[in-house]
């Protein structure tokens, strides 16, 4: 069995994402926070770390500059990046990290675990520039997430089991104004760094939970 270091401080995806991959065979590690990643990373090993790349206190970045920078076996495990933007300059800052992949968010669960597979193995049967030498930003990037429908969300349920659908709803319906809450205190601030951060992550729990 695989075993993946996870960190998400979205709890609603956190639990979607881990719920998914441990029910198709995957031993997670879930943490809230690049710091706790990093910790996890001194004393315990990864087949696989996945990271989001906008976390509050230590982002994925930052967090994959000290993996590497490790002194054990997790300094050469295979990274994958989740994040909302897909620009190519933060591509090729989550690739210059170390990272070995970055998926767009709301990522395709199915998606995701073949690409934890295809990293753990270190072959290419995504495409042709998985896990290469010289790879480069646009070829590490899925860029077209896909947008999760009630189909989607009843196969979630099926693997995840019974309860798993409404708790991620629930989590959403309770994370959302506080989210609008954090935008405006950001405007009022002046704050762009954090207002792009709370957008992201409204954005991307939007996307989960209803098709446009």
């Amino acid at each position: 069995m695989k075993k993946i270091l996870y960190a998400e401080d979205n709890s609603g995806m956190r639990k979607m994402v881990s719920h998914y991959l441990g029910a198709v065979g995957f031993e997670v590690v879930v943490t809230t926070d690049g710091d706790e990643v990093i910790e996890l990373a001194k004393t315990e090993n990864f087949d696989v770390i996945l990271l989001d790349v906008t976390m509050e206190r230590v982002d994925g970045i930052t967090a994959a500059i000290a993996i590497r920078q490790m002194n054990n076996s997790n300094k050469d495990a295979p990274i994958v990046g989740l994040t909302g933007r897909t620009e190519m300059s933060e591509v090729a800052a989550c690739i210059d990290a170390g990272m070995d992949k970055v998926l767009a968010k709301p990522v395709d669960l199915d998606l995701l675990a073949e690409v934890i597979l295809n990293v753990c193995r270190g072959d290419a049967e995504i495409d042709d520039d998985v896990a290469q030498p010289n790879l480069q930003p646009q070829d590490a990037v899925y860029l077209t997430p896909k947008i999760i429908d009630l189909a989607v969300l009843s196969n979630y349920q099926k693997t995840a089991g019974a309860g798993s659908v409404e708790g991620i709803l629930r989590d959403f319906s309770d994370s959302w104004p506080r989210k609008i809450g954090q935008l405006y205190s950001c405007v009022v601030s002046r704050k762009s760094i954090g207002f792009a951060r709370a957008l992201e992550e409204l954005g991307a729990n939007c996307r989960w939970h209803w098709r446009r």
